[in-house]
């Protein structure tokens, strides 16, 4: 038998405007509708029963902390939290020491709020910082190429 993913619970219309509302960040706040995701396709089950079918909005973030960069394989409805989760599987940090700064805004990522609802892209670049001993968040520290010089 083959391996079933994760089904994630969206609110939505039907699967034409799940689409277009995820795009423009949109909340959805209609029937629940079961996505179930295969490779880049998903198959919704809506309440009505009826199967949809589109292409899955998978993306990629990259996820920096000094010379690190962790690309992150994600959707634009999962939340911070989702995203941080995935960070403990590879660094083995807890969610709770780790923040997510947007890189082009500079703004701190909420924890509750969904990729798409704080504007997080394709390809974007998140900083990651760690809690120290005080308590407090580390600075941001990610050399650019320009830091680096050749002998």
């Amino acid at each position: 038998m083959a391996h079933v993913p994760d089904i994630k619970l969206i609110r939505t219309d039907t699967t034409l405007d799940l689409s277009q509302k995820a795009e423009k960040g949109m909340d959805c706040t209609k029937p629940t509708l079961r996505i179930l995701t295969f490779s880049r396709e998903v198959f919704g089950i809506g309440s009505e029963g009826i199967v949809h079918h589109c292409l899955a909005m998978a993306m990629y973030i990259r996820v920096k902390r000094m010379k690190t960069t962790y690309f992150i394989q994600c959707d634009p409805t999962e939340t911070v939290l989702d995203v941080k989760q995935k960070m403990f599987a590879l660094i083995e940090q807890p969610v709770s020491n780790q923040r997510l700064i947007l890189m082009s805004t500079e703004e701190v990522l909420e924890d509750s709020k969904s990729l798409a609802e704080q504007k997080v892209e394709n390809d974007a670049v998140v900083a990651l910082t760690l809690r120290k001993d005080d308590n407090e968040f580390e600075d941001v520290n990610i050399p650019q190429p320009t830091d680096f010089s050749i002998s």
